[in-house]
């Protein structure tokens, strides 16, 4: 049974390193689908989802046991995606590997193309505050207790932007459809 993330935190503060392994284990993935969805690029996700595992191996002694492990590693997570915007503001975008796109489906791409445009188009009618807890809930997974924490939001605010966020996508949605 594989240990909770608490327990691997605490762990690692205690200086097992075996425990680092345990804290990617379990939180690896919906941290990197985080990044993902913030960032929209796999690279800069994979780096934030690194600096998250190093950052919470150097500051683990700033993490207090019993409290929400979760919500504590996504704040990281999220000062990482901010860093991460802000330093993108000044680049370009990296073009898309031509070869993989040729291998694809042109009628694939089209109908990924319109849906990609339709659900953008619809989160673009949320405040950034609103993005942000949907996509924390619906892509990395994280509780609404969970969010509240990583934003150092009331819980109940979180729940009802939450409510009312999803409420707007579907009438953007629908007026799309």
């Amino acid at each position: 049974m594989k240990q909770s993330l608490d327990k691997a935190l605490t762990q690692l503060a205690r200086g097992d390193r075996e425990a680092l392994r345990q804290v990617w284990e379990l939180s690896a993935q919906p941290v990197y689908a985080y990044a993902l969805s913030v960032l929209r690029d796999p690279h800069a996700a994979e780096d934030v989802l690194q600096d998250t595992m190093l950052r919470c191996a150097a500051n683990v002694l700033k993490y207090r046991p019993g409290t929400n492990a979760k919500a504590w590693l996504f704040r990281i997570a999220r000062n990482l995606c901010i860093d991460s915007l802000r330093r993108a503001d000044n680049r370009t975008v990296p073009l898309e590997d031509s070869a993989a796109a040729l291998l694809t489906d042109s009628a694939d791409i089209a109908r990924e193309t319109e849906l990609k445009q339709q659900l953008e188009a619809a989160l673009a009618v949320l405040s950034e505050q609103e993005r942000e807890i949907v996509l924390m809930y619906a892509v990395a997974g994280l509780s609404q207790g969970e969010i509240a924490g990583a934003l150092e939001l009331p819980y109940v605010l979180v729940r009802s932007r939450y409510a009312y966020a999803l409420k707007k996508l579907r009438r953007a949605l629908d007026a799309k459809m």
